[in-house]
């Protein structure tokens, strides 16, 4: 990324503030909602859990009721919270409830994502604008596949049949990380790949000349031993990317002439692959060939598609449920099916430990239940059960899952933390042991539980460059204090400042240039993500004001595409979060909290782009679709432990000599 993208990031992160006036203004009047008790309720002690279901139910539109991988009968959803039932959306148009429309609010009803977040789902790129990021497999990114799109890969025989004939030893021998390798990496490759050659030759015929049966019965020989010993340890990182490749290939990720001619070689073209494959599994690895993602590229193809459907089953029910409990604040991450569905990134405990009052994992309970009542078991099963529901025609179905906890109403008494961790305010600082974490709790009868517990981010010295040209960085410092949520914005967007070069703006898709909404957004990839939760400072009233001031201070808890700068610690101020949990932390206070829906956020932003000797217009008609929560969570940012000589944020800009400039840009884009 340049360095004019990671100063538009650091702006972000001081957006003017949501205008409420804006939002007011839009046709139509907001709507009060607090979520519905009734479908969080436990079975009531008067109906048996094992109670057969009526096989009609006396309602218009019933729902199919299914237990044990089968259809026992229908449902009324007026029935569902008293028999402690969920109603699971199976549908290819499904969204996250963040994201629903509501035509009661008219024009600002309208989510200016949710079609998007559809067809990028469904992968029905066609109906994808230009201007709008649109790329495969974004898992990784917080949009999970459909199930016609899982059930089409799972039926794909063709290439899991490639899959299975490719050796996958090489990838077991390989004992340390792989990174994407340089362009002048390609000839010292190939030298490596001549040496391996000699040396096999020579070795070969040592063995045969002895009579032994194959090379490894040279090991130990004083003299051919230690040529056995270096072949070895040339040829492993060889023979991975060659499994490596062969894989990439059976996906239609790289071509078969393509891996033909750089066999062996761990370039761009095969790193970019990878990481594309990566991104498609949810693997936090960027395009390097480490122990955890060698071990994914071993298992078996349709293992690896059913560990998806798990996955997007789990955002479903989640959604459907309400539940945010994923065993990050208790350190239980649960499986489902006896599978772990995250990697270890997603688990990453930024050096704390358990918190003794953290809530267990209710989360993958919850998913299992949901699996095994579908039929949803393992790839064979869910590739019958997935046609069987398509075929006649289901696509919202009810459950049984495990009751929701003792604490949960439909206005829980919550609020969060940000702990900073370890912070250094010397632009080179010290050993970090821990990092910044996010916890939210809820207060209980019996006391406070943490419901999770994320790593996050919190500012530090960034590139950024001064008006006269000169290169520096700044410390971009993450308040401390209290605060409140009081605004919770689906699919955020970011408003360029006049600063912004206009080659920033713009992109290059279907041969033609375009606004790059993965900058500003909405989207996945922009500035704020899929979702964000703005911090508001308080001020009470005094005089003769009767409402408290909310002030912006332009800081923000916001999905992100930035994995590596989320597992670092670090951003331009803002406490980023994985995509998906801040999908999932926004639905959960839709709904836990009361919360008044304002609707889309409008805004007229005009301004056309010369870049490239074409005009290229830039339009920006909403900020966001905006939730209000009535009456807004409480918030603390601690300051965490300062380390160091300085003990406070340093203000201003420092130029850096040439050389050091370019190591900030280049640390600071591999964050982003």
């Amino acid at each position: 990324m340049r360095l004019f993208a990671i100063a538009f990031l650091l702006l972000a992160c001081s957006d003017p503030p949501v205008p409420e006036a804006e939002a007011s203004s839009r046709p139509g009047t907001p709507t009060v909602e607090t979520p519905d008790d009734e479908a969080a309720e436990a079975p009531r002690d008067d109906v048996p859990s094992d109670a057969p279901p009526p096989r009609q139910a006396a309602c218009a539109d019933p729902l199919p009721l299914y237990a044990d991988g089968a259809r026992t009968g229908d449902v009324c959803e007026s029935e569902l919270g008293a028999r402690g039932l969920t109603t699971i959306d199976l549908s290819d148009a499904w969204v996250p409830n963040l994201f629903v429309d509501d035509p009661a609010l008219g024009e600002a009803g309208h989510q200016p994502y949710a079609d998007i977040y559809r067809a990028l789902a469904d992968e029905r790129f066609d109906d994808v604008p230009d201007e709008y990021e649109s790329e495969p497999n974004l898992e990784l990114f917080g949009i999970q596949p459909t199930f016609r799109v899982l059930l089409a890969r799972l039926d794909d025989e063709t290439r899991h049949a490639c899959h299975d004939a490719i050796d996958d030893a090489p990838l077991a021998a390989l004992t340390f990380t792989l990174h994407p390798w340089a362009a002048a990496d390609r000839e010292t490759t190939l030298s490596r790949q001549r040496t391996v050659a000699y040396l096999r030759t020579r070795l070969g015929r040592e063995a045969e000349a002895r009579g032994l049966a194959d090379l490894d019965a040279l090991e130990g020989d004083p003299t051919w031993g230690a040529h056995l010993t270096r072949m070895r340890r040339l040829e492993a990182p060889l023979r991975a990317v060659e499994a490596v490749q062969a894989h990439l290939v059976c996906d239609g990720r790289l071509t078969e002439s393509a891996a033909r001619q750089n066999a062996g070689v761990f370039d761009w073209r095969s790193a970019s692959a990878l990481a594309a494959w990566q991104r498609e599994h949810a693997i936090v690895g960027g395009g390097s060939l480490d122990a955890e993602t060698r071990g994914f590229v071993a298992e078996d193809s349709r293992e690896l598609v059913f560990r998806q459907l798990l996955r997007t089953l789990r955002e479903r029910v989640v959604d459907a449920t309400g539940r945010l409990e994923d065993g990050s604040a208790s350190h239980t991450w649960g499986t489902v099916l006896g599978r772990m569905l995250d990697v270890d990134a997603i688990h990453f405990d930024a050096g704390r430990p358990p918190l003794p009052n953290g809530a267990p994992d209710l989360v993958a309970p919850a998913t299992e239940a949901a699996a095994r009542a579908l039929g949803l078991t393992d790839p064979s099963h869910a590739r019958t059960t997935l046609r069987a529901l398509r075929d006649a025609g289901v696509d919202r179905v009810a459950v049984r899952l495990p009751p929701a906890p003792a604490y949960d109403s439909a206005s829980m008494p919550l609020r969060a933390e940000i702990d900073r961790g370890d912070v250094w305010y010397e632009r080179r600082g010290g050993r970090v042991e821990q990092r910044p974490v996010f916890t939210l709790y809820v207060d209980t009868p019996e006391g406070e539980v943490a419901l999770v517990r994320w790593p996050t981010t919190i500012g530090g010295w960034k590139p950024e460059r001064a008006p006269s040209g000169a290169i520096g960085v700044r410390y971009k410092e993450s308040y401390v204090g209290p605060r409140v949520w009081r605004d919770v914005v689906a699919s955020p967007a970011w408003l360029p400042p006049s600063s912004t070069p206009d080659d920033e703006l713009v992109r290059r898709r279907n041969g033609r240039w375009v606004a790059n909404r993965g900058l500003f957004g909405p989207g996945y990839r922009s500035a704020y993500g899929l979702a964000m939760l703005v911090l508001h400072k308080v001020y009470e009233p005094r005089g003769e004001e009767t409402e408290p001031t909310f002030v912006d201070q332009g800081i923000r808890v916001h999905g992100s595409v930035s994995y590596r700068s989320i597992t670092s610690g670090t951003s331009h101020g803002c406490h980023r979060l994985y995509n998906h949990l801040a999908v999932r932390l926004a639905g959960f206070m839709l709904a836990h909290r009361p919360h008044v829906r304002h609707g889309s956020i409008a805004v007229r932003y005009g301004r056309t782009a010369h870049a490239h000797g074409q005009a290229i217009p830039i339009r920006i008609e909403s900020r966001g679709y905006r939730y209000e929560l009535t009456p807004p969570v409480p918030i603390e940012v601690l300051e965490g432990r300062v380390r160091g000589r300085l003990r406070e944020a340093q203000t201003g800009f420092r130029a850096l000599p040439a050389r050091e400039a370019a190591e900030a840009v280049a640390e600071a884009a591999a964050d982003e």
